[in-house]
């Protein structure tokens, strides 16, 4: 058993880490957010985000992928768009042999909603095919660049003005 003051020197030398590890960090983050501030100003748009191994990267919008804020349940993967891209085709393959199936029934006589829900379904397909495009060339680009994967939104702008809205 450890006496008292070698605990305490243990956890003084442990709280000693941990503030240097947090004033490196503090560093890193401000080379990260004056490197960023210094592409916005040449013209690029830039996307500040705190990426999924803690460090503040500055991406591309064409590296950032998908949208990944909001509220409630976020696709964040290629997998994930591809499983919501085939439920989706699943859904409008079952929906195209209902009304398959209604028309051989009752000929001229398709229901309306059907019609209605196919349309939705498919123009949902789309979009989130396009979303599984983007994500997939924005994980091909990272990957490429050696950039980790971000983990959120953007940082707001300390000033947001027209074509500033994200740091």
């Amino acid at each position: 058993m450890r006496s008292k003051a070698e605990r305490d020197r243990h956890w003084h030398q442990k709280q000693r880490e941990k503030r240097e590890k947090h004033d490196q960090r503090k560093l890193r983050d401000a080379q990260a957010i004056a490197w960023h501030d210094a592409a916005i100003a040449s013209g690029q748009k830039r996307y500040l985000v705190r990426a999924n191994n803690g460090e503040l990267v500055s991406y591309l919008p064409e590296e950032y992928g998908v949208w990944r804020g909001g509220q409630g349940p976020v696709i964040r993967t290629v997998w994930g768009w591809v499983v919501a891209t085939a439920a989706l085709l699943f859904l409008n393959v079952m929906m195209v042999l209902a009304i398959v199936g209604s028309a051989r029934e009752n000929p001229g006589g398709v229901h309306g909603g059907l019609w209605f829900g196919f349309g939705l379904s498919l123009l949902i397909l789309v979009v989130v095919g396009r979303y599984l495009l983007i994500e997939a060339k924005a994980t091909l680009l990272r990957h490429q660049r050696g950039l980790p994967t971000p983990s959120g939104t953007p940082m707001l702008a300390e000033n947001p003005r027209p074509g500033n809205y994200t740091r």
